[in-house]
């Protein structure tokens, strides 16, 4: 299952495998995760069908580095992005912390050292034993920017299995190329992991 998946890349990767998978929940296919009854409908559905893995992108605008800049020096615009982003990356850490108390499994994409992880409760998910991460640079998986030059854009994933973080690990730049930059809005152009690289494991254990 997917939540704050966009297009939903991962599922599409999932049917090319003929890994069974299950709904994506995005606003662009017409789930608000924001909406607390949507939020009460996907609850129930994690419940229901207990989802062997959650896969989570949750909006990072407002907790990723350059968002820090703008807390500054334009806090009414950050604050604004703020509202519209915290409460599905809070509801991501309630399922998160769902999948880890029954058993299953979670995965959640932030920009490296976002602040994301301050807003409750994901303190507590990340308190848990087997919480664990990776980071690692999406120029070493492929990702481009506006220029078409590489992006080095340091990611970070956690999640509460290591099979879930293998195929990341080592992704460090080698600093065998240029990179591009993402100021001034550039980071728009990348925003997606380029999950094409991405080797999902079939299962977690």
């Amino acid at each position: 299952v997917e939540l704050c998946g966009g297009e939903g890349r991962v599922s599409r990767i999932c049917v090319r495998r003929r890994i069974r998978h299950g709904q994506n929940f995005d606003i662009v296919v017409g789930f608000d995760l924001n909406d607390p009854q949507i939020q009460k409908d996907v609850r129930h559905y994690y419940n229901h069908f207990q989802p062997l893995i959650s896969i989570q992108a949750p909006t990072c605008t407002p907790f990723g580095s350059f968002a820090r800049l703008n807390y500054y020096s334009h806090y009414d615009a950050w604050l604004r992005s703020y509202n519209e982003a915290a409460p599905h990356g809070r509801f991501c850490g309630e399922m998160a912390l769902l999948q880890d108390k029954q058993g299953r499994y979670w995965l959640n994409e932030q920009p490296a050292g976002s602040w994301l992880y301050y807003e409750e409760p994901w303190p507590e998910v990340l308190a848990t034993q087997s919480s664990i991460f990776v980071i690692f640079d999406q120029c070493m998986v492929g990702q481009t920017g506006h220029s078409g030059l590489p992006v080095q854009k340091s990611t970070e994933l956690k999640a509460n299995h290591p099979a879930l973080l293998v195929p990341f690990e080592g992704l460090k730049c080698d600093g065998s190329h240029e990179h591009d930059h993402l100021r001034h809005g550039r980071a728009e152009a990348c925003k997606p992991v380029s999950y094409t690289h991405l080797t999902l494991p079939t299962t977690p254990y």
